[in-house]
């Protein structure tokens, strides 16, 4: 079960990086507007249209890349990646 992880000191460092970094791209999907990977810390970003921002650390490459390449992303999410760690992030 997923579960919200503590912002650890090199957590903070990957995210702030990501966030500055990583180009968000804009999918097509009910629930989520935009997505990044950060291949340099395996950290994949979400943003969904109701606003959450979401980063999901130690994943694969191969995992986005199967995400993008899905019919549908969000069925995608639900089923591979919801079920990850995850870090809950501010404006």
């Amino acid at each position: 079960m997923a579960q919200q992880l503590e912002l650890t000191e090199a957590l903070e460092e990957a995210v702030g990086h990501a966030k500055h970094h990583v180009v968000m791209v804009e999918v097509e999907s009910s629930n989520l507007a935009q997505v990044g990977y950060d291949d340099d810390r395996s950290l994949l970003l979400l943003e969904f249209k109701n606003g959450g921002k979401f980063a999901y650390p130690n994943v694969e490459r191969e995992t986005f890349d199967d995400m993008m390449d899905a019919d549908s992303i969000g069925k995608f999410f639900f089923a591979n990646i919801k079920k990850l760690d995850y870090i809950k992030l501010e404006d």
